[in-house]
């Protein structure tokens, strides 16, 4: 006969010191990034690494890519955020392309 192994325990709430997994953590700022009324930029891409998160992308302004940079050290104190964000230029072609 085999002794009885003890029952495991019921999963408690989740522990707020536990770091956030990097995948959840993107996620949530790629959320807020999306709905935040400040930014509401579809376009970005958000990779956590280590101690780091990278933001690609383009947004519609300079002035945009900063609230979104903004948006994610405010979110994110503990993260180095490196804005690769792009601003496509408005400006018409220098010379008219020969097809």
């Amino acid at each position: 006969m085999t002794a009885a192994e003890p029952p495991t325990p019921a999963p408690g709430p989740p522990d707020p010191e536990a770091p956030e997994h990097p995948e959840y953590r993107a996620e949530r700022l790629h959320d807020a990034i999306a709905t935040r009324s400040e930014v509401h930029e579809l376009g970005i891409a958000v990779q956590v690494t280590g101690t780091t998160v990278v933001l690609t992308g383009s947004a519609s302004t300079a002035a945009q890519r900063d609230a979104i940079g903004a948006l994610v050290e405010r979110l994110a104190p503990d993260l180095e955020v490196v804005n690769d964000v792009d601003v496509p230029s408005s400006e018409p072609p220098r010379r008219v392309e020969q097809l």
